[in-house]
């Protein structure tokens, strides 16, 4: 399956399905839970919408919109996050964490159309990379 035809809501059911049959029983560890039609919201990161699956597709998201990332799950334990949606979206941090190089707190941009897969390496570091 071709990376663009993820990003469309449908095909990402099928392939979450797809494997999940493959997986069975390692499915909550390869991962976790899914959701999808996430809609970004706030500006800031206080008021940001939050994520709690291990992996996220947003499906609308307005112009300065943004979602916080979950609580460490585990250092190591990927999060995917799909941009589905019209614009960038910005991902923050857990309250007090820091993505990449950036401040802590600080956003992460997301353009539309990318999926990025952020891992903690420390209680309080993540690194985010993008695939677009």
């Amino acid at each position: 399956m071709r990376l663009p035809d993820l990003l469309r809501t449908e095909e990402l059911r099928q392939w979450a399905s797809d494997v999940q049959q493959r997986y069975e029983n390692d499915f909550t560890a390869l991962a976790g839970s899914i959701e999808l039609g996430i809609t970004a919201t706030g500006s800031v990161q206080g008021d940001a919408r939050g994520l709690t699956a291990s992996v996220s597709q947003i499906a609308t998201a307005a112009a300065g919109t943004g979602v916080v990332l979950p609580g460490q799950p585990q250092v190591a334990a990927p999060i995917t996050v799909i941009n589905s949606g019209a614009n960038a979206v910005l991902l923050y941090p857990p309250l007090g964490g820091k993505i990449n190089a950036l401040a802590v707190n600080a956003a992460y941009s997301l353009p539309a159309g990318s999926i990025a897969i952020a891992t903690y390496v420390s209680p309080t570091q993540l690194f985010v990379g993008k695939l677009t």
